[in-house]
């Protein structure tokens, strides 16, 4: 069988997104097997790291999640988006709360408020996900995440 690997090695993003959902639903179609992904990734857009997750998350085949290098930011959340996970001796995950990035560079003062209202949408869709596969507590997540926090 061909292997059922795919590589995250690098920010993820739009373009990110379409391949991994593109080699997944071409696994998926093959068969029921498990697909590997090696994460070495400073992590990205929050909300493609996120749909890089559900796409995880709905795959058939069960995904087995690697950390060798980094899994910082969106990283992690990638990470935990596989059925069996693991990170090499020498890797690391980072965590922290939503930043504004590219995204908002050109911020409106009109549109203050609705950002952060946005942001703040999005760190509770984070610890949520936090929250369903660590096994630690709200309080202690959200420290770890206030504090940027690496493992």
């Amino acid at each position: 069988m061909a292997k059922r690997l795919i590589w995250i090695n690098d920010v993820i993003d739009h373009e990110l997104v379409k391949e991994v959902e593109r080699k997944l639903v071409k696994f998926n179609r093959k068969s029921a097997a498990p697909i590997k992904v090696i994460i070495n990734s400073p992590g990205g857009f929050t909300t493609d790291s996120l749909a890089i997750y559900d796409i995880f998350r709905n795959s058939r085949a069960p995904i087995h999640t690697t950390v060798i290098g980094e899994a910082s930011s969106g990283g992690s959340i990638l990470l935990l988006g596989g059925d069996k996970r693991r990170m090499l001796a020498n890797s690391s995950i980072f965590i922290h709360n939503t930043w504004v990035g590219w995204k908002y560079l050109h911020l409106d003062h009109r549109n203050a408020k609705r950002i952060a209202e946005d942001l703040e949408a999005l760190q509770k869709r984070l610890l949520a996900v936090y929250l369903s596969h660590l096994n630690a507590k709200r309080r202690r997540i959200i420290r770890w995440m206030d504090k940027e926090t690496y493992f």
